[in-house]
């Protein structure tokens, strides 16, 4: 029962990065209540992103497909790649099918979360900016916020390195790889630099450059071997250690995208999987809603499906760092 002065809702989203918006534009697709609280100010100021192809593919199940075509962010094809030998770089096309070579995105951080929050907001999701959580419990499920009580039937947790909700639930981390930091900063480029990113392999780390916009280059720099903070230049650094949550959903909630697991940017899937995480959180909530499965077969099998993804790609990276 609704006290007074509290709101109710389907869905309650922590976060509205690319994971958390997914899931709340996927849930609202399917007719149910979604609120996002967000804690910061919006739009709020984020890097630029390259996108993996695979973005392209959850485009017009999100609703979206049209208005990334028109916002007119650069494309490329794949990475040239340079080895710690002195020598040539090399170039490293995607792939390609009947339709043609796949293509990647340059998007700005802010403008693609803005393309997702209006879309979130068009299907009538309840966008909360400056609004934080406070406290949480979980049945009846129920959560304090800087603005008011809200009670809800299910939760998604995508505040990202944070883990608010898994914290608050006591959920540990397992830790995957030694200490990793990478440190980022904007340049400007010259008219003649291309639009493929490039990436340069070294004993002791690599860097990472893509021109955003016709304007401004994002590098990103991280050094291994226990080379540990900022690199050079004026920028941001960030904690990116390999670490994902002993448990990624329990009856009622869920985990995604850098919430639910964390792997260094090499791997150029971090929004992807952010995405396909949040999607795959609103139908497993679908699933429960509509009494397909129970509520804790439904956190059992996100969790592993989730938990299986990231062991597969450490295994990968680790090869990788190892080659």
């Amino acid at each position: 029962m609704t006290r007074a002065g509290q709101t109710r809702t389907d869905l309650l989203v922590f976060g509205a990065g690319p994971g958390g918006l997914s899931a709340a534009i996927a849930a609202a697709s399917k007719g149910y209540g979604v609120t996002v609280l967000e804690a910061l100010a919006w739009p709020r100021a984020r890097p630029g992103e390259t996108l993996h192809p695979g973005v392209e593919a959850l485009f017009p199940q999100l609703g979206v497909a049209g208005t990334m075509a028109g916002a007119g962010f650069r494309r490329h094809a794949g990475v040239w790649m340079q080895g710690p030998a002195d020598v040539a770089a090399v170039f490293h096309p995607y792939g390609r099918d009947e339709d043609g070579p796949w293509m990647g995105w340059h998007a700005p951080g802010a403008l693609f979360d803005d393309i997702l929050a209006r879309r979130a907001i068009d299907l009538g999701v309840d966008f909360r900016s400056r609004t934080r959580p406070r406290s949480i419990r979980l049945d009846p499920l129920e959560i304090v916020t800087t603005q008011g009580e809200i009670s809800a039937r299910g939760v998604i947790d995508a505040t990202g390195s944070g883990r608010w909700l898994q914290r608050r639930l006591g959920v540990p981390l397992i830790v995957a790889s030694e200490p990793r930091q990478v440190h980022w900063r904007d340049e400007v480029v010259d008219p003649s630099e291309t639009f493929e990113p490039q990436l340069r392999l070294a004993e002791t780390g690599w860097t990472w450059r893509a021109r955003l916009t016709d304007e401004v280059a994002v590098v990103c720099e991280m050094r291994l071997n226990g080379a540990f903070g900022p690199v050079s230049g004026a920028g941001r650094s960030r904690d990116v250690t390999w670490r994902t949550s002993r448990r990624l959903a329990g009856p009622g909630w869920w985990a995604v995208g850098d919430a639910a697991s964390m792997l260094d940017p090499l791997t150029g899937k971090g929004v992807l999987t952010a995405m396909m995480t949040g999607i795959a959180a609103a139908a497993s909530f679908d699933e429960v809603m509509t009494g397909a499965i129970s509520a804790e077969t439904a956190a059992n099998l996100f969790h592993h499906q989730i938990a299986n993804r990231f062991r597969a790609d450490c295994l990968r990276m680790a090869q990788f760092y190892a080659a």
